[in-house]
């Protein structure tokens, strides 16, 4: 078998092909999604709601309909409302103030969320396409040549590898 960054990457993606993606947000720049089933776990800040898998993003990437740019990384620098009026005092780490937070409603909004994986595609770069139902798409490049992290899937609270790009 072909161990190549691609193949790879298509390989630890692979599992996620009928999971249902049915939450995502952010901690400051780390965009993540939930997929599968759900399940309550806790910990020492408290009990909170995961997924079979998780997906932790920290680099270019965007979700598109098959007529627009839903949101994508950049949207994080814009304030939310009109995106072209200077905010005094504008802090895009904050919940809630930055064009992400806001066009994320139209995802989680939308009657037909979640979406189900309908298929993955990877590339020889550790980037990848996610293709849901309703003809949504995640997709995630990876946007520097420095060795850092630029995304991670794996199963929250087992003791199971993480996959890193």
């Amino acid at each position: 078998m072909n161990n190549s960054l691609q193949q790879r990457t298509l390989q630890a993606l692979t599992p996620l092909v009928g999971t249902p993606m049915w939450a995502c947000g952010r901690a400051v720049n780390l965009v993540w999604f939930q997929f599968g089933s759900r399940r309550i776990v806790s910990d020492k800040r408290g009990s909170r709601e995961v997924g079979d898998f998780a997906l932790h993003v920290q680099c270019f990437w965007r979700i598109c309909s098959i007529t627009e740019v839903i949101t994508a990384s950049g949207d994080l620098l814009y304030p939310k409302g009109d995106p072209y009026v200077e905010k005094e005092n504008f802090d895009w780490t904050l919940p809630e103030t930055n064009r992400f937070d806001e066009r994320l409603k139209l995802i989680v909004n939308r009657t037909d969320f979640p979406f189900a994986v309908r298929s993955v595609k990877a590339d020889r770069h550790g980037g990848f396409l996610l293709r849901f139902t309703r003809s949504i798409s995640l997709e995630v490049l990876p946007d520097s040549t420095v060795d850092d992290e630029k995304w991670r899937l794996f199963k929250p609270y087992t003791e199971e590898p993480h996959f890193v790009i």
